[in-house]
Protein backbone atom coordinates (compact mmCIF):
# COMPACT_ATOMS: atom_id res chain seq x y z
CA UNK A 1 0.00 0.00 0.00
CA UNK A 2 1.16 3.83 -0.79
CA UNK A 3 1.33 6.72 2.15
CA UNK A 4 -1.76 8.19 0.88
CA UNK A 5 -3.12 4.58 1.28
CA UNK A 6 -2.15 4.10 4.87
CA UNK A 7 -3.46 7.21 6.12
CA UNK A 8 -6.73 7.21 4.48
CA UNK A 9 -6.67 3.90 6.51
CA UNK A 10 -6.27 5.32 9.44
CA UNK A 11 -8.54 8.29 9.17
CA UNK A 12 -11.36 5.63 8.46
CA UNK A 13 -10.54 3.11 11.28
CA UNK A 14 -10.36 6.56 13.54
CA UNK A 15 -13.85 7.49 12.16
CA UNK A 16 -14.96 3.94 12.33
CA UNK A 17 -13.28 3.55 15.99
CA UNK A 18 -15.28 6.37 17.55
CA UNK A 19 -18.67 4.94 16.19
CA UNK A 20 -17.79 1.60 17.65
CA UNK A 21 -16.72 2.68 21.14
CA UNK A 22 -20.06 4.81 21.18
CA UNK A 23 -22.83 2.71 19.52
CA UNK A 24 -20.74 -0.45 19.75
CA UNK A 25 -21.30 -1.44 16.12
CA UNK A 26 -20.70 -0.22 12.86
CA UNK A 27 -17.15 -0.66 12.74
CA UNK A 28 -16.77 -3.14 9.90
CA UNK A 29 -19.38 -1.79 7.82
CA UNK A 30 -17.49 1.60 8.16
CA UNK A 31 -14.16 0.42 7.00
CA UNK A 32 -15.09 -1.62 4.28
CA UNK A 33 -17.37 1.09 2.71
CA UNK A 34 -14.44 3.60 3.19
CA UNK A 35 -11.52 1.13 2.96
CA UNK A 36 -13.20 -1.03 -0.19
CA UNK A 37 -12.29 2.20 -2.46
CA UNK A 38 -9.02 1.39 -2.40
CA UNK A 39 -8.41 -1.67 -1.62
CA UNK A 40 -9.89 -5.20 -2.67
CA UNK A 41 -13.27 -5.94 -0.72
CA UNK A 42 -11.41 -9.75 -0.07
CA UNK A 43 -9.11 -7.61 1.60
CA UNK A 44 -10.90 -5.66 3.82
CA UNK A 45 -13.37 -8.03 5.37
CA UNK A 46 -10.41 -9.89 6.91
CA UNK A 47 -9.04 -6.57 8.12
CA UNK A 48 -11.87 -5.57 10.19
CA UNK A 49 -12.61 -9.21 11.63
CA UNK A 50 -9.22 -8.75 13.62
CA UNK A 51 -9.91 -5.40 14.46
CA UNK A 52 -13.21 -5.95 15.60
CA UNK A 53 -12.11 -8.74 18.57
CA UNK A 54 -9.45 -6.06 19.76
CA UNK A 55 -12.05 -3.30 20.04
CA UNK A 56 -14.18 -5.74 21.79
CA UNK A 57 -11.71 -6.22 24.45
CA UNK A 58 -10.68 -2.98 24.54
CA UNK A 59 -14.14 -2.72 26.38
CA UNK A 60 -14.57 -5.27 28.04
CA UNK A 61 -14.61 -3.78 31.32
CA UNK A 62 -16.81 -1.37 30.93
CA UNK A 63 -19.37 -3.56 29.08
CA UNK A 64 -19.14 -6.96 30.89
CA UNK A 65 -21.82 -6.48 33.86
CA UNK A 66 -24.73 -5.26 31.04
CA UNK A 67 -24.74 -7.74 28.88
CA UNK A 68 -27.76 -10.12 28.46
CA UNK A 69 -25.79 -13.52 28.15
CA UNK A 70 -29.46 -15.53 27.06
CA UNK A 71 -29.80 -13.12 24.18
CA UNK A 72 -25.97 -13.02 22.76
CA UNK A 73 -26.36 -16.68 23.06
CA UNK A 74 -29.00 -17.24 21.50
CA UNK A 75 -28.39 -14.88 18.48
CA UNK A 76 -24.89 -16.33 18.88
CA UNK A 77 -26.07 -20.14 18.16
CA UNK A 78 -27.18 -19.29 15.11
CA UNK A 79 -24.79 -16.86 14.06
CA UNK A 80 -21.58 -19.17 13.94
CA UNK A 81 -23.79 -21.70 12.32
CA UNK A 82 -24.51 -19.57 9.36
CA UNK A 83 -20.47 -17.21 9.55
CA UNK A 84 -19.03 -19.87 7.17
CA UNK A 85 -21.68 -20.35 4.76
CA UNK A 86 -21.27 -16.11 4.34
CA UNK A 87 -17.69 -16.84 3.81
CA UNK A 88 -18.09 -19.78 1.18
CA UNK A 89 -20.62 -17.49 -0.46
CA UNK A 90 -18.03 -14.09 -0.68
CA UNK A 91 -15.39 -16.23 -2.23
CA UNK A 92 -17.75 -16.36 -5.75
CA UNK A 93 -20.57 -14.12 -5.34
CA UNK A 94 -21.01 -10.59 -7.16
CA UNK A 95 -20.38 -8.76 -4.33
CA UNK A 96 -21.42 -5.40 -5.44
CA UNK A 97 -25.33 -6.93 -6.04
CA UNK A 98 -24.84 -8.43 -2.52
CA UNK A 99 -24.14 -5.37 -1.02
CA UNK A 100 -27.19 -3.42 -2.94
CA UNK A 101 -29.45 -6.28 -1.76
CA UNK A 102 -28.39 -5.68 2.12
CA UNK A 103 -28.47 -1.99 1.37
CA UNK A 104 -32.00 -1.61 0.57
CA UNK A 105 -33.13 -4.17 3.31
CA UNK A 106 -31.51 -2.55 5.81
CA UNK A 107 -32.79 1.26 4.68
CA UNK A 108 -36.55 -0.04 5.12
CA UNK A 109 -35.83 -1.95 8.55
CA UNK A 110 -34.33 1.44 9.97
CA UNK A 111 -37.24 3.40 8.68
CA UNK A 112 -39.85 0.77 10.04
CA UNK A 113 -37.92 1.34 13.77
CA UNK A 114 -37.81 4.78 12.77
CA UNK A 115 -41.53 5.45 12.97
CA UNK A 116 -41.99 3.27 15.95
CA UNK A 117 -43.06 0.01 14.02
CA UNK A 118 -39.54 -1.71 13.94
CA UNK A 119 -38.72 -4.66 12.45
CA UNK A 120 -41.02 -7.44 12.69
CA UNK A 121 -39.36 -9.80 15.45
CA UNK A 122 -40.30 -11.31 18.48
CA UNK A 123 -38.24 -10.44 21.44
CA UNK A 124 -37.91 -13.61 22.11
CA UNK A 125 -35.17 -16.97 21.50
CA UNK A 126 -36.69 -17.58 18.35
CA UNK A 127 -36.60 -13.82 17.24
CA UNK A 128 -33.05 -14.02 18.64
CA UNK A 129 -32.34 -17.29 16.19
CA UNK A 130 -33.82 -15.53 13.59
CA UNK A 131 -31.86 -12.44 13.64
CA UNK A 132 -28.87 -14.79 14.63
CA UNK A 133 -28.98 -16.80 11.08
CA UNK A 134 -28.91 -13.33 9.55
CA UNK A 135 -26.52 -11.59 11.51
CA UNK A 136 -23.83 -14.25 10.90
CA UNK A 137 -24.03 -14.91 7.47
CA UNK A 138 -23.74 -10.91 6.51
CA UNK A 139 -20.88 -10.95 8.81
CA UNK A 140 -19.21 -13.78 6.79
CA UNK A 141 -20.11 -12.37 3.70
CA UNK A 142 -19.67 -8.53 3.86
CA UNK A 143 -18.71 -7.90 7.70
CA UNK A 144 -22.30 -6.53 8.09
CA UNK A 145 -23.56 -9.04 11.25
CA UNK A 146 -23.87 -6.17 13.69
CA UNK A 147 -25.77 -3.72 11.29
CA UNK A 148 -28.34 -6.32 11.40
CA UNK A 149 -27.92 -7.36 15.17
CA UNK A 150 -28.51 -3.60 16.34
CA UNK A 151 -31.48 -2.63 14.16
CA UNK A 152 -33.25 -5.19 15.81
CA UNK A 153 -32.33 -4.75 19.18
CA UNK A 154 -33.12 -1.20 18.66
CA UNK A 155 -36.73 -1.53 17.94
CA UNK A 156 -37.04 -4.21 21.20
CA UNK A 157 -37.22 -1.83 23.78
CA UNK A 158 -33.85 -3.45 25.88
CA UNK A 159 -32.19 -0.19 27.67
CA UNK A 160 -29.23 1.26 25.67
CA UNK A 161 -26.62 0.38 28.08
CA UNK A 162 -27.75 -3.29 27.32
CA UNK A 163 -28.16 -3.49 23.89
CA UNK A 164 -25.02 -1.45 23.62
CA UNK A 165 -22.94 -4.33 25.52
CA UNK A 166 -24.22 -7.00 24.50
CA UNK A 167 -23.36 -6.04 21.10
CA UNK A 168 -19.76 -6.08 22.34
CA UNK A 169 -19.82 -9.20 23.12
CA UNK A 170 -21.47 -11.14 20.66
CA UNK A 171 -19.19 -9.27 17.76
CA UNK A 172 -16.36 -10.50 19.76
CA UNK A 173 -17.37 -13.99 19.88
CA UNK A 174 -18.77 -14.07 16.09
CA UNK A 175 -15.95 -12.82 15.02
CA UNK A 176 -13.27 -15.12 16.87
CA UNK A 177 -15.26 -17.89 15.10
CA UNK A 178 -14.30 -15.99 11.87
CA UNK A 179 -10.80 -15.69 12.30
CA UNK A 180 -10.77 -19.30 12.69
CA UNK A 181 -12.81 -20.01 9.66
CA UNK A 182 -11.34 -17.29 7.69
CA UNK A 183 -8.01 -18.67 8.00
CA UNK A 184 -8.48 -22.28 7.23
CA UNK A 185 -10.55 -20.84 3.89
CA UNK A 186 -7.26 -18.68 3.03
CA UNK A 187 -8.91 -15.08 4.07
CA UNK A 188 -6.91 -14.11 6.93
CA UNK A 189 -2.93 -14.04 6.11
CA UNK A 190 0.10 -12.69 6.95
CA UNK A 191 -0.11 -9.27 5.18
CA UNK A 192 -3.59 -9.31 7.23
CA UNK A 193 -2.14 -9.51 10.42
CA UNK A 194 0.59 -6.90 9.80
CA UNK A 195 -2.05 -4.28 8.60
CA UNK A 196 -3.92 -4.92 11.88
CA UNK A 197 -0.72 -4.09 13.89
CA UNK A 198 0.17 -1.43 12.16
CA UNK A 199 -3.63 0.24 12.79
CA UNK A 200 -3.92 -0.28 16.45
CA UNK A 201 -3.49 3.32 17.69
CA UNK A 202 -5.94 4.63 15.50
CA UNK A 203 -8.22 1.86 17.05
CA UNK A 204 -7.41 2.50 20.37
CA UNK A 205 -7.84 6.27 20.17
CA UNK A 206 -10.70 6.11 18.63
CA UNK A 207 -12.87 3.51 20.83
CA UNK A 208 -11.44 5.44 24.04
CA UNK A 209 -13.11 8.59 22.26
CA UNK A 210 -16.52 6.84 21.22
CA UNK A 211 -16.60 5.29 24.86
CA UNK A 212 -16.22 8.42 26.43
CA UNK A 213 -19.10 10.05 24.68
CA UNK A 214 -21.54 7.24 25.60
CA UNK A 215 -20.94 7.65 29.28
CA UNK A 216 -22.82 11.49 28.81
CA UNK A 217 -25.79 10.35 26.46
CA UNK A 218 -29.30 9.03 27.18
CA UNK A 219 -31.34 6.24 26.02
CA UNK A 220 -33.32 8.49 23.57
CA UNK A 221 -29.58 10.29 21.48
CA UNK A 222 -28.01 6.47 21.68
CA UNK A 223 -31.25 5.42 19.60
CA UNK A 224 -31.34 8.31 17.23
CA UNK A 225 -27.85 8.24 17.01
CA UNK A 226 -27.82 3.92 16.11
CA UNK A 227 -30.69 4.69 14.00
CA UNK A 228 -28.81 7.49 11.58
CA UNK A 229 -25.56 5.55 11.46
CA UNK A 230 -27.42 2.64 10.34
CA UNK A 231 -29.25 4.67 7.45
CA UNK A 232 -26.11 6.78 6.64
CA UNK A 233 -24.25 2.92 6.02
CA UNK A 234 -26.97 1.72 4.20
CA UNK A 235 -26.83 4.83 1.87
CA UNK A 236 -22.96 4.82 1.72
CA UNK A 237 -23.22 1.25 0.82
CA UNK A 238 -26.07 0.96 -1.51
CA UNK A 239 -24.42 4.13 -3.80
CA UNK A 240 -20.48 2.55 -3.67
CA UNK A 241 -22.89 -0.73 -5.37
CA UNK A 242 -24.44 0.89 -7.51
CA UNK A 243 -21.15 2.78 -9.09
CA UNK A 244 -18.99 -0.12 -9.07
CA UNK A 245 -22.21 -1.80 -10.81
CA UNK A 246 -22.41 1.43 -13.56
CA UNK A 247 -18.58 1.28 -14.37
CA UNK A 248 -18.29 -2.41 -14.88
CA UNK A 249 -20.76 -1.38 -17.34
Amino acid sequence: MSISELLALSSIILVASIIRGYAGFGFSAILVAGASLFMPTREVVPLAIILEIVASLQMAAQVWQHVNWRMVLSILAASLLFIPFGQYVLLWAEVEFMRVIAAILMLVAVALTATGRSVPIKNSPKGWFFIGIVSGFMNGLLAMGGMWAMIFLLGSGIKASTVRASLVALLFTANSYAVLTGSSQGLINSTICIRSIWALPALFLGVWIGSRRFESSNADTYKKVGLCVLAVLAVTLLVKAIYSVAIEI
